[in-house]
């Protein structure tokens, strides 16, 4: 639930990032729930905490879609658990994205700092 009510937010990150830009799972968490109000404490658990749902929900979701591509690495061999090492926009992820954010942007729930 959480993710479906800033899911419009979460965009914005991936709006950011350039086509084959690498990514850590845990820098994107770091950056989704960055606060000022939060010391770094906070912020490194909250980070560790939620890198595995960031991971299993949204990355995840989007690799299916096509928009990012993975680097995984085996956890598990035996079960096939595996976790995401690094991430990237593919090209045409990129233009969906711009395409998402553009929807968003012009219904006005997405505002651009200058």
């Amino acid at each position: 639930q959480e993710y479906q009510e800033n899911i419009v937010g979460i965009w914005q990150f991936f709006y950011q990032l350039k086509p084959n830009e690498k990514k850590t799972p845990t820098v994107l968490t770091k950056d989704i729930y960055a606060d000022p109000s939060r010391g770094q404490k906070e912020l490194d658990e909250i980070t560790e905490y939620l890198t595995h749902d960031v991971q299993s929900i949204i990355l995840r979701y989007l690799k299916w879609f096509g928009v990012i591509d993975t680097q995984e690495e085996v956890i598990f061999p035996d079960l096939w658990i595996r976790s995401i090492k690094q991430f990237w926009v593919t090209p045409k992820g990129k233009k969906l994205i711009n395409r998402v954010v553009r929807y968003f942007w012009e219904k006005g729930e997405i505002e651009f700092s200058k």
